[in-house]
């Protein structure tokens, strides 16, 4: 299977240039369903022979319309965490030392 992410060409665009990049591979080919815009989109399954086994090969494309999607930043955690690592030992909380009971301390 294989995904692809229509970002910012149109549909038919992007159809056409990966169409121009996989030959000798038969070219890929909508299906009677159309575009389905602002979802998910089922092109027809590729299929061809190939050199190894498990031939024919059925590669199934999927491809997913981002271009109306809200992105947002995603903050970088790791970059905490390493301030927090990298912090003066001075400045870091004593660890609790553990209770000595009474038998201890009369020894």
């Amino acid at each position: 299977m294989m995904v692809g992410f229509m970002q910012t060409m149109e549909p038919d665009a992007i159809l056409a240039e990966v169409n121009s990049h996989i030959s000798p591979f038969p070219a890929l080919s909508l299906s009677a369903t159309g575009w389905l815009l602002r979802a998910l989109t089922v092109l027809n399954p590729h299929s061809f022979d190939r050199c190894v086994r498990l031939t024919p090969f059925t590669l199934n494309h999927f491809w997913i319309d981002l271009r109306h999607c809200e992105f947002f930043e995603v903050p970088d955690l790791t970059k905490k965490r390493r301030k927090q690592k990298k912090q003066d030992p001075a400045k870091q909380p004593k660890q609790k030392q553990p209770k000595k009971n009474a038998q201890d301390s009369n020894n």
